[in-house]
């Protein structure tokens, strides 16, 4: 993801001083690890108590004011308010890959290492696929 966001700073998207372009990775890292945060919060959240088995359950008040399911909502908001931020400052076609394949990556490494999801050698083949398709489409 680094890499990507150099590409961006490196390209010339960026016309304006350093200290704006440091501001801009850092939103954009910001914004993707609370997206990815998130993400995770929310799949956790939402499998506690066994709503899977009762339905009914999950449309509860109480299924909804549960502690992770309420950071995971917040953590999505604070990343669209970060994600406004980046697209003032630079091109969407290049931002955009970056902040959805870093979340991706997020996502697939927090499932497995947290919520304890299988990973398939095929899944990580891909992550890198993702990866390295994201550094492409930040630097044409």
């Amino acid at each position: 993801m680094l890499i990507a966001i150099r590409g961006i700073v490196a390209a010339g998207t960026l016309k304006r001083a350093e200290g704006e372009a440091v501001k801009l990775v850092l939103l954009i890292s910001a914004a993707t690890v609370a997206v990815g945060a998130g993400n995770l919060l929310l799949s956790a959240g939402a499998r506690v108590s066994g709503a899977q088995q009762d339905p009914v359950a999950s449309w509860s008040l109480a299924f909804y004011l549960r502690p992770r399911l309420i950071l995971g909502f917040l953590l999505y908001i604070i990343s669209f308010l970060l994600y406004l931020q980046v697209l003032a400052r630079a091109d969407i076609t290049r931002v955009y890959p970056i902040m959805v394949g870093g979340a991706f990556i997020i996502v697939f490494a927090g499932a497995r290492l947290w919520l304890g999801e299988r990973v398939t050698s095929w899944g990580v083949l891909g992550a890198i696929l993702i990866g390295c398709g994201v550094t492409l489409c930040s630097r044409w």
